[in-house]
């Protein structure tokens, strides 16, 4: 069985200039810890700085900016840590393309709360299974999306796995979701 995490590295899109700490780093965390290569693609340029609330907690520097970054080379796609609902609001077009190209080539994805808003914008709900913020549930149905009130959803119908969870509070269920699909599959 060859595993995703061997073909590629993850993508983490982080939309804006900060990304929430606890979301982004626990993720990363699973990925380096089945021997995968997590790397920052950022919207914004320039440094991400990380935040617990409203309190910093570091800064990372992106590994690719979002214009140069092409999803055919990564093995996956994990939206946590960011400001995604603007950005499916249409004030970052460029992150959506990148979003909808995952969706289209049917790589995986797994989103966090708000993350749930990108994927409307790229048309990456319709006829799914998932959960979200629930801020989101209205906006998810009128998409196409069946809305789930669970901590974690994994959805596996074709064109690929979306991995979705409600907030941060559910980080360890949700980082054991996404790597078992990303990286376990046949």
């Amino acid at each position: 069985m060859e595993r995703a995490l061997d073909l590629a590295p993850v993508a983490f899109l982080v939309m804006g200039h900060r990304a929430d700490q606890a979301e982004l780093s626990h993720s990363w965390q699973a990925v380096l810890a089945l021997g995968g290569q997590p790397a920052l693609v950022s919207s914004s340029g320039g440094e991400v700085g990380l935040f617990r609330g409203p309190v910093p907690a570091g800064s990372m520097q992106p590994d690719v900016e979002l214009p140069d970054a092409d999803a055919a080379g990564f093995a996956g796609l994990v939206l946590a840590g960011g400001q995604y609902r603007a950005a499916g609001a249409g004030g970052q077009p460029g992150a959506v393309v990148f979003v909808r190209a995952f969706v289209k080539a049917g790589l995986p994805v797994a989103a966090i709360g708000g993350a749930a808003g990108i994927l409307i914008a790229a048309g990456g709900v319709a006829g799914r299974r998932l959960t979200s913020a629930p801020s989101l549930r209205t906006e998810l149905a009128a998409a196409g999306a069946s809305w789930a009130d669970e901590r974690v959803v994994v959805c596996e119908q074709r064109p690929g796995v979306l991995v979705t969870a409600q907030d941060r509070s559910d980080l360890p269920a949700f980082c054991r979701a996404f790597t078992r699909s990303f990286f376990c599959r046949p």
